[in-house]
């Protein structure tokens, strides 16, 4: 049996409870969100929550991407770090690009051999994050065995709460239809 917010979703519907949850919410207390990203779709529906969360709060939204330097065992020429960067840097801007004015936003790039989990923690703690907000790709069965979740290893060693985004979601949140198709 599917839940309402799903039968919507597919058919393109908005849900109207999704839509308002946001402006229901009390006062929050949070100053400072980081909202980690690969530029995935899932990344972009955590995107849009964190985006009307820190509207809702006054809070700083700080887009946050992890680089990491690819394994060169097997590679003719090592990779171009500086280029590396440059793209990152340029597709983190178009990402935040789709923000929408009012919300104070800061972008942070690292790049490096650590994991993307150790990496995003070490984010939260050096910014004093209120809050982590992220999606998930939802992996199941024996790759998420294997592989773990990033987004469960974040919450598990985070130093604030971590809101874990699963599902696209449908609505403008009450900050417009910001984030709509593509990045």
């Amino acid at each position: 049996v599917k839940s309402e917010t799903e039968r919507m979703a597919k058919a393109g519907q908005e849900n109207p409870r999704v839509e308002n949850a946001v402006e229901e919410f009390p006062p929050l207390p949070w100053k400072s969100i980081l909202a980690p990203t690969d530029l995935s779709e899932p990344s972009k529906c955590a995107l849009k929550i964190a985006v009307a969360l820190a509207n809702k709060c006054g809070a700083k939204l700080i887009l946050f991407h992890v680089v990491q330097m690819p394994n060169c065992s097997s590679c003719d020429a090592p990779p171009d770090a500086e280029e590396m960067m440059g793209q990152a840097r340029n597709s983190l801007d178009a990402f935040a690009s789709k923000v929408p004015p009012g919300v104070t936003v800061g972008k942070v790039v690292r790049f490096g051999n650590r994991e993307p989990v150790e990496q995003i923690v070490e984010e939260a703690n050096d910014i004093s994050a209120d809050l982590i907000v992220m999606g998930t790709h939802a992996c199941t069965g024996l790759r998420r065995v294997l592989l773990g979740s990033t987004a469960e290893r974040v919450a598990r060693h985070a130093p604030c709460p971590v809101l874990i985004v699963r599902r696209p979601v449908n609505g403008p949140l009450s900050v417009g239809g910001w984030l709509s198709g593509s990045a």
